[in-house]
């Protein structure tokens, strides 16, 4: 945080500090907050935009003094290096292993989006990736398993759609995942050889709210 009075790099000038977003007090009256500090109250994280007394915890709410603020960090268990560039590998890195690939983590974790939007897209993402390790084995998936990744990809591209008519177009799309040849070439064939393996009438697809079926799905009983 800082103030734009020079056209210093921030690292290297006096009117920035640094800020520790997963440092932070819960907020009290009769307080004193330097520049940068967080005070968490009633749920929301608040930046202290000067040398701050809070007198009262009203006070958070004046603009002029406090700035309203959440960083994914401070919800989020995320990966411990942002990616730089695009892990070429088939399944690429999963490095906090909560079965969403780096790269498309980040990238729905700092899009503009609702919470809601972002619940469904972490789902998702946990689909896109199973679908890509699961194509990687040696042998052929179980007949159950590939049901259920067929169900859940289905699942994964209707809720998508209702975000999508929900929000005005303000979702993820799914080529932030397929983000590679390889990757494009598993959505497509992959889900096609599943799909002939099994049939798709033996797919059991739940009925109701794609999203909340979604993120209860769990990929059933024998996936995750």
């Amino acid at each position: 945080v800082g103030l734009a009075l020079t056209n210093k790099q921030p690292e290297s000038s006096y009117v920035w500090r640094k800020i520790r977003y997963n440092h932070y007090h819960n907020a009290n009256d009769h307080q004193l907050y330097f520049p940068g500090s967080i005070a968490f109250y009633g749920g929301k994280f608040y930046i202290s935009r000067h040398i701050n007394f809070l007198f009262k915890t009203d006070w958070l709410n004046k603009e002029i003094l406090w700035f309203e603020f959440t960083h994914p960090g401070q919800v989020h268990n995320l990966p411990e290096t942002p990616p730089a560039n695009i892990d070429d590998t088939l399944a690429g890195a999963d490095s906090n292993n909560n079965l969403i690939r780096d790269d498309f983590e980040y990238k729905v974790l700092f899009s503009n989006y609702q919470p809601e939007v972002t619940n469904a897209a972490m789902a998702a993402g946990k689909v896109y990736q199973l679908l890509v390790t699961t194509s990687e084995e040696s042998q052929p998936p179980p007949t159950q398993k590939a049901r259920d990744l067929v169900a859940g990809f289905v699942l994964a591209e209707m809720c998508k759609r209702t975000m999508h008519r929900r929000y005005s177009g303000n979702a993820w799309s799914e080529a932030s995942h397929f983000n590679t040849i390889d990757r494009i070439k598993v959505k497509y064939s992959y889900i096609n050889y599943l799909t002939s393996m099994v049939g798709y009438e033996s797919i059991d697809i739940p009925t109701g709210d794609a999203c909340v079926n979604l993120e209860s799905y769990r990929l059933r009983r024998s996936i995750l």
